[in-house]
């Protein structure tokens, strides 16, 4: 995963006067064909919201749209025809250029930025039965955290989860192939928590 990845959601988002933050020809040029790009396709978050779509399950449902055809793959035609002969080179420069407009796009629309943020982390974890879920289980374990090692490594593998879904949501958004390896930790904890009653009751008997 590389900026072109991360810069896919800014773009998403952005409206036409944030070319004004690019410092450079260059960046203005590639932030304009870009939108231009998007907007022809109807794949930003103001058309969503003009149709009364949800801005996040829009995003999410044109992902390869706006990421691959529109930021990367249109981007490297446009740079093979000024002297970038191979594809490393045309994948070379449209990184360079995507790394270095990352940040002043991201600023640009921050707050919307991390709204969507949120809601892709929320939907990492399962929605917000799962989101609760989750963090009601570290809590738990929190507690218990010095008593008992069990509960420092569960403790330990939840912040891995959220930290993993901060990854994928930043990077692209919440795919289940990336956050699925996480979902034992449910199970996990059934049996931490059964697991005195088990042995007491046993032990009665």
């Amino acid at each position: 995963m590389t900026y072109v990845h991360c810069i896919s959601s800014p773009f998403y988002i952005a409206k036409s006067s944030d070319i004004e933050v690019f410092e450079t020809e260059e960046q203005k040029s590639f932030f304009s064909r870009t939108f231009q790009m998007l907007e022809s396709k109807e794949i930003t978050r103001n058309f969503a919201i003009s149709n009364r779509k949800d801005d996040y399950d829009f995003f999410e449902e044109n992902f390869t749209k706006i990421c691959n055809a529109s930021i990367h793959e249109s981007n490297m035609e446009y740079y093979k025809k000024y002297g970038f002969r191979t594809e490393y080179e045309q994948q070379y420069k449209v990184d360079e250029v995507t790394t270095k407009m990352f940040f002043p796009l991201l600023k640009a629309n921050f707050k919307i930025w991390f709204k969507m943020l949120l809601k892709s982390i929320e939907k990492g974890l399962g929605g917000r039965s799962g989101a609760f879920l989750t963090f009601m289980i570290l809590g738990f374990s929190l507690i218990f955290v010095f008593k008992d090692n069990r509960f420092t490594f569960l403790s330990i593998v939840i912040i891995l989860k959220f930290a993993n879904s901060l990854i994928v949501a930043i990077a692209v958004h919440s795919i289940v192939r990336y956050t699925f390896y996480f979902d034992w930790i449910i199970g996990a904890t059934i049996i931490l928590l059964l697991d005195p009653i088990l042995k007491k009751y046993l032990n009665v008997n």
